[in-house]
């Protein structure tokens, strides 16, 4: 579960802010396509802040969850910006 993963991240220290959770992740073999071109794998999952988060208590943003999506890195020249 959520967690578990979250001991992973932080280990033995824990995790010690506003309970999360992590929900419909998916892969995806070869649907995403990298900024040199070549097809990788996607990944999406969503996060919910319980009990609001930053931006809803700051700005008064009614977000019910952040959609994260990226895809895999390759380690190929032609996809190294931003890394």
């Amino acid at each position: 579960g959520t967690e578990e993963v979250l001991d992973n991240l932080y280990g033995n220290n824990g995790y010690h802010g506003p309970e999360i959770i992590i929900r419909n992740g998916k892969i995806i073999e070869g649907a995403a396509h990298t900024p040199s071109g070549m097809p990788a794998d996607s990944i999406y999952f969503e996060l919910i802040f319980v009990g609001g988060d930053y931006l809803q208590s700051m700005f008064g943003i009614d977000i019910p969850y952040y959609a994260v999506s990226g895809f895999r890195f390759t380690g190929l020249e032609g996809d190294q910006d931003g890394f």
